[in-house]
C-alpha cells in the first residue's frame, strides 16, 4: 500500500515538473519573440522563434547577414536561454515584403516592456498606469503619487528598447 502512494506521488511530481518545463519553454519563447520584435535592427517578421529544454531555434529568412548575429545575440540575452541553435537564412526578399501587421507586434511588444518594467518596480507596480504605443510612440496615463514617481515612471518608458519617444499624460495626486 505505501509503495503504491509513493508511486503516484512520483508520478504526479514528474508530471508536474513536466508541466513546469514546458511552460518556461513557453516562456523562453515568447521573450525571445519580443526582444526580436522590439529590436528595429533585427526584421523579425519572418523569424520563427522555439524552444525546447530551454534551448532556443530561429528559423527562418532575415535581410541581412548583420540582422541574423543580431538576432541570434538577442536570443542568448534573453534569461532562462542556455543555447541557440541558428537555423536562419539571409534573403534579400525579407526587406521588401514585410509581414502584414508587424509594426502593430512591435508596437504590442513595446508595450508589454514597458508594462512588465513598471511591475518589477516597487515604487510603481501597485499603480494604475496606462500604456498605449503606436509607432514607436509610448503614451502614458494614469495617476501616480509623487513628482518623482512620475519622472521615474517616464525614464523607465524612455529606456525600454525601441520606444522612439514617450508622451506624458500622467497626472500626479492621490487616487
Amino acid at each position: 500500500m505505501r509503495r503504491y502512494g509513493f508511486a503516484i506521488l512520483g508520478v504526479l511530481a514528474l508530471a508536474l515538473l513536466t508541466v513546469a518545463c514546458s511552460q518556461s519553454d513557453m516562456g523562453i519563447s515568447t521573450k525571445v519573440k519580443s526582444v526580436l520584435e522590439t529590436d528595429r535592427s533585427v526584421n523579425a517578421s519572418q523569424i520563427q522563434v522555439a524552444s525546447q529544454n530551454k534551448v532556443v531555434t530561429l528559423s527562418g529568412p532575415v535581410d541581412s547577414a548583420a540582422s541574423k548575429e543580431r538576432a541570434v545575440a538577442d536570443a542568448r540575452r534573453v534569461q532562462g536561454v542556455v543555447d541557440v541553435v541558428d537555423n536562419l537564412t539571409v534573403s534579400s526578399s525579407v526587406a521588401a515584403m514585410p509581414a502584414p501587421g508587424a509594426e502593430a507586434k512591435a508596437d504590442n511588444a513595446i508595450t508589454q516592456a514597458v508594462k512588465e518594467k513598471l511591475l518589477k518596480q516597487p515604487e510603481t507596480a501597485t499603480e494604475k498606469i496606462d500604456v498605449d504605443t503606436h509607432e514607436g510612440v509610448v503614451t502614458l496615463s494614469g495617476k501616480v503619487k509623487t513628482p518623482e514617481e512620475k519622472e521615474q515612471v517616464i525614464q523607465i518608458a524612455r529606456g525600454t528598447e525601441g520606444v522612439q519617444k514617450v508622451e506624458d499624460r500622467l497626472e500626479v495626486g492621490t487616487s
